[in-house]
């Protein structure tokens, strides 16, 4: 390995859940959940070491990663050994992360359109991009969270089966109720005189979960990530972030597999009020900042080198679990408005250049008057 690959292995990276009402700091875990390695080309290493345990998962980005689970005795040992194989490439702990409950009052559950001032003219302005019949389309859309409700009546026929990378099953029940309001923020049934209504209306939801009671960790975000675009993901929506500034080569690896494969990757920036962390701060996915109904960049959120641009982020009404609707905060509120809007550029301009998209994305904004939030804030009335 190199010197900043082993460099890297020594750093805590807690990946957490953006969307809170208050955000907190968190304390670094002291045992990850084990360990991750990934292979410089092709092939499996770790295959040819007699006296090594296999690894409990191993999934292909273009080179095979692989994760062990360890505890507090095993895995310095372990990372050790794999980092000193030759045709390792990285090698790191596979540190926890955890999501954030809701701590807003629920809303009940009737019409609430004219509660969700994030979509609102002078806002988003979601209604002249629906007045042009843009929706999204049918894509698949990824969300890498806590699972998603799929029976709530504002999301029901539109979660498609997914996975758990925690259990390695397919078992997505949300048991948190971030990623069913992340889910929501995207893709919530409009026009059906239920609830309120999310971006895209047509879209299918993946439900990916990564996230479990609040605990997960960066293999099975990876692992989720791969298993989502191979699932027929073409955008893929990452509602955590991590502590860490420094660049992940496990993220950077991921990111660059999904280009290849054609899919996209939208990323909460965090809520530390710094630096953007992973995995947003990585080249080749949106990083997204959060902002208030003033059009202010949320003090919270996380600004700078990595942001593209800026979505509202600061008391989203969304659905929960149960069939409910409740409002939270959060760069995690903010990603998934980047993410339809995202759709809807694909949906009207089929087959356009990756880097046309980008451009069109960027544009899809207006200043912020913060160069902290990258190209602006997101604007649906200039869609292309």
């Amino acid at each position: 390995m190199t010197l900043a690959t082993r460099l890297y292995t020594g750093l805590v990276p807690v990946l957490v859940a953006c969307g809170m009402v208050v955000p907190q700091p968190l304390d670094p875990p002291a045992v990850p959940a084990g360990v991750v390695a990934m292979a410089a080309d092709g092939g499996q290493p770790w295959a040819a070491v007699p006296d090594l345990p296999p690894p409990l998962r191993t999934w292909d980005m273009g080179r095979t990663m692989a994760y062990w689970p360890a505890d507090a005795g095993t895995w310095q040992d372990l990372l050790g050994r794999l980092g000193r194989l030759p045709g390792v490439h990285s090698a790191a702990p596979s540190w926890t992360h955890g999501a954030d409950t809701l701590q807003a009052p629920d809303l009940p559950g009737d019409p609430l359109l004219d509660r969700q001032w994030a979509l609102a003219p002078g806002h988003l302005d979601a209604r002249s991009a629906w007045a042009r019949g843009l929706d999204g389309g049918e894509r698949i859309v990824a969300v890498l969270d806590t699972g998603v409700d799929a029976d709530h009546p504002d999301l029901y026929g539109r979660v498609l089966p997914g996975w758990n990378t925690l259990a390695h099953d397919a078992d997505t029940r949300d048991r948190d109720g971030h990623g069913t309001h992340v889910a929501g923020i995207l893709g919530a049934s409009g026009a059906d005189g239920v609830g309120g209504a999310g971006l895209c209306w047509r879209i299918r939801i993946l439900p990916v979960k990564v996230m479990d009671r609040g605990r997960g960790h960066d293999a099975a975000a990876l692992e989720g990530l791969a298993w989502a675009v191979r699932h027929g993901a073409s955008i893929v929506n990452m509602s955590l972030n991590s502590g860490d500034i420094r660049l992940s080569p496990f993220y950077e690896r991921a990111a660059t597999w999904a280009r290849d494969q054609g899919a996209w990757v939208v990323a909460s920036a965090g809520n530390g009020g710094a630096a953007v962390t992973q995995p947003a701060n990585t080249p080749g996915i949106i990083g997204v900042a959060a902002v208030n109904r003033e059009g202010r960049r949320c003090p919270w959120s996380n600004h700078g080198a990595g942001v593209m641009l800026a979505a509202p982020g600061e008391g989203i009404l969304s659905t929960l679990p149960g069939g409910r609707w409740g409002l939270d905060s959060g760069t995690s509120m903010a990603a998934p408005f980047v993410t339809g809007a995202l759709a809807m550029i694909l949906e009207s301009q089929p087959g356009a250049p990756r880097e046309r998209v980008l451009a069109l994305l960027r544009q899809t904004t207006r200043p912020a008057g913060d160069p902290g939030l990258g190209a602006g804030i997101l604007a649906l009335d200039r869609l292309p």
